[in-house]
C-alpha cells in the first residue's frame, strides 16, 4: 500500500511536471506569436497605406488630366477672340507708347517752366 501511494505520488508529480512544461511551451509559444502577429498586422497596415497612396496618386493624376483637357478645349474655343485680343493690342501698342511718351514729354515741360 506505501509502494502504490508512492507510485500514484510519483506519478502525480510526473503529470504535474509534464503539465508545467506543456504549459510554458504554450506561453512561449503564445509569446513569440504576438510579435509576429504585430508584424504581421504592422506589414498589412503598411501595404494598405502604399495602395491608400497608390489609389491617390492616380486619382490626383486622373484630375489633373481632366484639368488639362478642360482648359485646352476652353482655350481652343477661346483662340479666335484671344488672337483678336492680341491683334487689337498689337495694333493700339504705338498709339498708346506714343501717349505715354507725350504725356512725358509735356510733364518735363511743366517742370521746366516750373524752375
Amino acid at each position: 500500500e506505501l509502494r502504490a501511494t508512492e507510485q500514484r505520488a510519483t506519478e502525480q508529480r510526473a503529470t504535474e511536471k509534464r503539465a508545467r512544461e506543456q504549459l510554458a511551451t504554450e506561453q512561449l509559444a503564445w509569446e513569440q506569436k504576438v510579435p509576429e502577429q504585430r508584424v504581421t498586422e504592422r506589414q498589412n497596415l503598411e501595404q494598405q497605406a502604399t495602395e491608400q497612396q497608390t489609389t491617390e496618386k492616380k486619382a490626383t493624376k486622373q484630375r489633373e488630366k481632366k484639368q488639362l483637357a478642360t482648359e485646352q478645349q476652353t482655350m481652343k474655343k477661346r483662340a479666335p477672340e484671344l488672337r483678336a485680343t492680341e491683334q487689337l493690342a498689337t495694333e493700339q501698342w504705338p498709339t498708346e507708347q506714343r501717349t505715354t511718351e507725350l504725356r512725358a514729354t509735356e510733364q518735363q515741360a511743366t517742370e521746366q517752366r516750373a524752375t
